[in-house]
């Protein structure tokens, strides 16, 4: 009897995160190493603007060169089963990749794709494409993008909770005009971030943001800096979830 083809697993890793150990790391901890192969990040500097470093690259820059590699990459992928995933802006790495992809691409290459924290996590999904929570009238604070599957298809999990605004954003929130303005923020190409934020307003792409929701947009910005919304409740999930992948694809 043969043995089954190992399944490859491509992860990228959140801002600042370590390469080594990280949110993903709850996942791959839980997986049958002797099934799974964890592939290394490629081309994923992980930053936003100053963050982690003074000098880093702009946060929509960052993440547009890592999805043309993560696509290139699973275009290329011809040995067996394949998990991509990621968190937080590593989950916008992987839905801006699968987007990049066809229908035809995705279902002939991706097994699943695991989205944590999304920031571009749209404001429809299915049910079943949902691991935790989410608020009504909310999608990633970058603005949701979707990715389309047939019913009944299992590719996609989102891996949310209702209490993290940067995946459950209210629709109207202020911290979106905010989202706007810094995605394009490195202090080592001033003119470019200028350049993304006169393109934005000269062809409206901000998003629409209500004041009235001041007061949610302020709890939001406290839960994600103080009271960790955006960290503390996915390590369980993602192990469970680990798990999860052990038994669907013995």
């Amino acid at each position: 009897m043969s043995a089954l083809p190992k399944v490859t697993v491509k992860l990228r890793r959140g801002i600042g995160e370590d390469p080594r150990r990280n949110m993903m790391s709850a996942l791959t901890d839980q997986l049958d190493k002797t099934r799974f192969f964890i592939d290394g990040e490629a081309d994923w500097t992980a930053e936003f603007g100053p963050v982690p470093r003074p000098t880093g690259r702009a946060y929509t820059h960052g993440v547009r060169a890592a999805a043309v590699t993560l696509a290139d990459e699973i275009r290329e992928h011809d040995g067996g089963p394949l998990v991509v995933g990621g968190f937080s802006a590593g989950a916008a790495v992987v839905n801006t990749a699968l987007r990049m992809l066809s229908y035809r691409e995705r279902q002939a290459k991706v097994t699943r794709a695991i989205l944590v924290a999304d920031p571009a996590m749209p404001a429809s999904i299915r049910l079943d494409q949902l691991v935790g929570t989410r608020r009504p009238n909310s999608s990633g604070i970058t603005g949701g993008k979707s990715i389309w599957t047939p019913d009944g298809s299992r590719m996609l999990t989102w891996v949310a909770h209702q209490g993290d605004a940067i995946c459950c954003c209210p629709l109207l929130s202020p911290l979106r005009t905010l989202a706007d303005q810094l995605t394009g923020m490195s202090l080592s190409d001033l003119g470019g971030w200028g350049a993304e934020l006169h393109t934005k307003l000269v062809t409206r792409a901000f998003q629409p943001t209500n004041v009235l929701g001041m007061s949610e947009a302020l709890w939001d910005l406290d839960g994600y800096i103080r009271r960790g919304e955006h960290v503390r409740h996915y390590p369980p999930m993602l192990a469970q979830l680990g798990a999860q992948l052990n038994k669907e694809m013995r």
